[in-house]
């Protein structure tokens, strides 16, 4: 599996596979919006077990009828109206607003990062496989990015790959929060909060991180399906996604191939959420060494040195943190949805990125401050700044993103509606559209 092959046959073997040997999934998450006031989240799911209450082909005939009688002997069913009617019903929440001055934080202690059973290190020393594959395309990387099962095609306009990413962070986010799951932003998603509170247009990722037990309350719902009907329907839609659990994320040690312990997947497309774990490694070594050489790095950086190994904990791939720096987690905004970041994360990120919070160019994507976002070099090469650029692209970018992007340290801001445009969707209800005009 782990092999290059051109797009066609990635696609077909995906497709095989999912065809012929995935399981059903055994439940499928509802999220919507939460009609009700009384309750403090915006989102409501529900749960439901696809294997209980099926529907035989008897009862989809009685169903097709009784549709049939209501509706004057009509046996066609627009699915269009029919999913804008439920949506009409099941969407309608408001915007939340918070601000600096009422963010709640969200506390981490010493028991979030470890479970009732120590972690074994028999398992740390058994062989294990790789589980977690990627859709590997011939001359070229990109096909990292994709899991292989729901791979289609490779997205290579821009726009698209940001509509993509988008809604899977929004997803992923809502999801987290509804079912009260202590997760926060990771690596390049963090540097891209850090700049305007949007993810870097060159990521092909989302990346979270978890403790140890919210992550346990998390792998309750491996397998499942998630339906995310929280949207505005005219402009994006209903989408899909997969959380899977890697069997292996107990195994804290020597397990390179198996460093990410579970995906949030986007079924149309392939493209995941990397989650994490943060866990205490059994072996004390690992402390030590990472002591010594971060000692060495933050005293040349003159940043602050984490606390001793009694509240250091880790990841699979040896990312390092002090209880201190991720408590309490700050509330605060991702792409327009509800997301936590971590108490010191100017500390995490100088020791992960010693330039990302001052450089203002990576490869061929400057930031251009009169815009706020990161864009291409390639268009107004000559201002850098960004004043004097009359770009149409940039500046629909900029109009786009106006509501929901972050200036850094500032979180008065309303939690926005996506304003992206979904070209998914808008090809999928142009030929919904088509049919029924060609059926009336």
């Amino acid at each position: 599996m782990s092999r290059p092959f051109t797009e066609n046959i990635r696609r077909y073997i995906g497709a095989n596979y999912m065809l012929h040997n995935r399981q059903i999934p055994e439940t499928i998450v509802f999220l919507t919006g939460n009609i009700s006031k009384k309750s403090s989240s915006p989102y409501l799911a529900t749960e439901v077990g696809l294997y209980e209450d099926t529907i035989g082909d008897k009862d989809i005939k009685e169903l097709a009828s009784q549709y049939s009688e209501r509706n004057g002997g009509k046996e066609r069913i627009s699915i269009s109206k029919q999913t804008n009617a439920f949506r009409k019903v099941m969407n309608k929440v408001s915007d939340e607003k918070f601000s600096s001055s009422d963010a709640k934080t969200l506390n981490l202690t010493a028991e979030d990062f470890y479970g009732k059973d120590p972690l074994s290190s028999a398992d740390e020393q058994a062989p294990t496989y790789k589980y977690f594959h990627e859709a590997e395309i011939s001359g070229t990387h990109l096909g990292y990015h994709y899991d292989w099962r729901f791979f289609q095609k490779q997205i290579s306009n821009n726009y698209e790959r940001k509509v993509v990413l988008h809604r899977l962070a929004k997803a992923w986010l809502r999801f987290s929060y509804t079912f009260g799951l202590k997760s926060w932003l990771a690596h390049g998603s963090l540097l891209g909060w850090y700049w305007n509170g949007l993810n870097l247009p060159w990521d092909q990722d989302i990346d979270v991180q978890m403790p140890y037990m919210s992550f346990t309350a998390l792998a309750a719902h491996n397998q499942s399906l998630i339906l995310d009907l929280v949207d505005d329907p005219d402009i994006a839609g209903v989408h899909l996604y997969f959380l899977d659990v890697s069997p292996h994320f107990k195994n804290r040690m020597c397990d390179k191939e198996n460093v990410v312990d579970a995906r949030f997947i986007d079924t149309h497309t392939g493209m995941y959420v990397d989650i994490t774990a943060l866990a205490i490694s059994p072996k004390s070594e690992l402390h030590r060494s990472f002591e010594a050489d971060a000692k060495s790095r933050l005293l040349q950086k003159k940043l602050r040195i984490p606390g001793t190994s009694k509240h250091l904990y880790n990841c699979k791939d040896f990312h390092f943190y002090h209880l201190e720096e991720l408590g309490p987690l700050i509330k605060t905004s991702f792409e327009s949805e509800i997301a936590f970041v971590p108490q010191n994360f100017k500390n995490i990120l100088q020791r992960e990125y010693p330039k990302g919070l001052t450089s203002k160019c990576h490869g061929d994507w400057p930031y251009r401050p009169f815009f706020g976002i990161w864009t291409p070099l390639s268009k107004c090469p000559n201002d850098l700044y960004g004043d004097k650029c009359n770009d149409r692209d940039m500046i629909l970018e900029e109009e786009y993103t106006r509501p929901y992007r972050l200036k850094r340290g500032n979180w008065n801001i309303s939690v926005k509606q996506s304003l992206r445009v979904d070209p998914y969707i808008l090809k999928r209800n142009q030929g919904l559209n088509s049919r029924d005009c060609e059926a009336q």
